[in-house]
């Protein structure tokens, strides 16, 4: 037995299984048992996948139907338009995908442990009522919060509380993808602290400059006037760095606290980039002119906003270290040692 197994293990075509757990054979090529279990596996997930399909991309949508169909897949495309707020959506989907690939590869994915939970299955049972409240309150949203929770509860029903640990950020990461309508409500108070904190860094290097709501102009006679706009809020930067906060955590940080404290921290370094942006537009504005700045700068200014961001996330991620070291570290020698 035990040389089968570890003849099991030299194959190169080894799919990290759990067949030779199950003692059905050590030859992925030879044995007939081991064929058949991978035949029954493929053909489970094949019927999942189709019948997720049928639920989200032919089924789903009972909002605005005369728009997009009953496709509650088409209905979330079309809020990835460009200019919404989650029009990053199309790259959320690639990277939740490719961190899956990577656990694979990784051969972190345990599916030589397979347990089946009872969590799985409940999961699943309240991603279908979900389901179902979404299309009777014609809310497409609720519906496809329900897709996530199918995509993680059906592996930790099938595969049990190992898995589910490995896919439980991958899965998650989705809901980066969703559009919440409720987020829209932070516009106005985000246009209000950005120019508030525009003006004031501007009146400090000595650029006069007042505020009058969400706009900002020169009190010199070449000046500028300056309205912080919707798009200029910078809730559409916010959740994008959220997500590229979350996906940085995951990969360079390995302690819960830290990953939790560098995503947490993505929220006032969104809002210092976007008073850094429109800091610079006002700059430009005032030795060039508002018309550069306006029209030509300003669609490129993204850029600053997002070089000056990861510089801050790095920057808290080093902090986050060093604290650990400082704070951490020095005590374990004095603990190994013992009482002198």
């Amino acid at each position: 037995m035990f040389v089968a197994l570890r003849k099991c293990a030299r194959l190169k075509n080894c799919f990290g299984c759990n067949i030779c757990e199950m003692g059905v054979g050590n030859n992925l090529t030879r044995a007939p048992g081991n064929t058949k279990a991978i035949a029954r596996e493929a053909a489970l997930w094949a019927a999942i996948v189709g019948l997720l399909a049928w639920l989200y991309l032919w089924n789903g949508n009972a909002e605005e139907v005369h728009a997009h169909g009953r496709s509650a897949w088409k209905w979330l495309t079309s809020r990835w338009g460009v200019g919404g707020n989650v029009s990053h959506g199309w790259l959320i989907i690639v990277v939740s995908a490719g961190l899956v690939v990577r656990l694979w590869f990784r051969r972190e994915l345990p599916f030589a442990e397979a347990r089946p939970s009872a969590w799985g299955l409940a999961i699943i049972g309240a991603a279908m009522g979900l389901y179902f409240l979404g299309i009777m309150a014609q809310q497409t949203r609720v519906t496809l919060v329900s897709w996530i929770l199918l995509l993680w509860g059906i592996p930790l029903y099938r595969y049990g509380w190992p898995m589910g640990r490995r896919l439980a950020f991958p899965v998650a990461y989705l809901f980066f993808a969703l559009p919440f309508g409720f987020l829209d409500a932070l516009t106005f108070p985000l246009r209000l602290v950005v120019s508030a904190v525009a003006a004031a860094v501007l009146n400090g290097l000595g650029i006069p400059a007042a505020r009058a709501g969400t706009a900002i102009y020169s009190n010199a006679g070449k000046g500028f006037n300056l309205e912080v706009a919707d798009p200029c809020s910078g809730l559409h930067s916010l959740l994008a760095l959220a997500a590229l906060a979350a996906l940085y955590a995951y990969l360079t940080e390995t302690k819960a606290w830290r990953q939790w404290a560098l995503f947490v921290s993505c929220v006032p370094i969104a809002m210092a980039g976007n008073a850094v942006r429109i800091l610079t537009i006002a700059i430009v504005a005032r030795f060039w002119g508002q018309e550069l700045a306006v029209r030509y700068y300003h669609d490129y200014s993204g850029y600053v906003f997002f070089t000056v961001s990861f510089l801050f996330l790095m920057g808290t991620g080093r902090l986050l270290n060093v604290v650990q070291k400082t704070r951490i570290v020095p005590w374990r020698p004095s603990v190994i040692a013992g009482p002198s």
